[in-house]
């Protein structure tokens, strides 16, 4: 019987109109080594192969060991969970997904924004209450000099 090819590890995802190749924090092969290249596939599916992939897979089986034993990586778990369940706010950005910076990016912008108009408004307020205070200092030195009738 003639060996099968690899079809490697699918990242598995949340669903929810998702697909997995939105869902996967690509930048964390940037920011250190990992022991699985990525394939994203026409269909939105992303699958992962081991860097030790054999590019055949035994009798009845899919994927080759190296590529089978992805699945029982504790890095591979977490980013899987972080693909599920989020991103702990304070993480570095490489283990967030492209839609989730977006996310972030906007959250920052209108954090932004907000901080800007208080500014402003803040600046508004104490040019009013400068001027207030220089028209009652003007008022207060008028009295004491005499220059006000009663």
């Amino acid at each position: 019987p003639s060996a099968r090819k690899c079809s490697g590890f699918p990242f598995p995802h949340s669903g929810h109109g998702k697909n997995a190749s939105e869902e996967y924090p690509y930048a964390e092969h940037a920011s250190r080594s990992l022991p699985w290249t990525y394939c994203s596939n026409p269909d939105g599916s992303l699958t992962l192969r081991a860097v030790m992939c054999r590019n055949e897979c035994d009798a009845g089986q899919t994927c080759c060991k190296p590529c089978h034993a992805l699945s029982k990586l504790e890095l591979l778990q977490s980013m899987v969970e972080r693909a599920r369940d989020g991103v702990n706010e304070n993480s570095n950005y490489a283990f967030y997904s492209f839609p989730r910076l977006i996310n972030v990016r906007r959250k920052k912008d209108h954090r932004i924004s907000y901080l800007r108009l208080g500014k402003l408004n803040a600046a508004k307020r104490i040019a009013t209450q400068s001027r207030a205070l220089a028209d009652h200092k003007r008022f207060l030195r008028a009295v004491g000099t005499g220059k006000v009738e009663r």
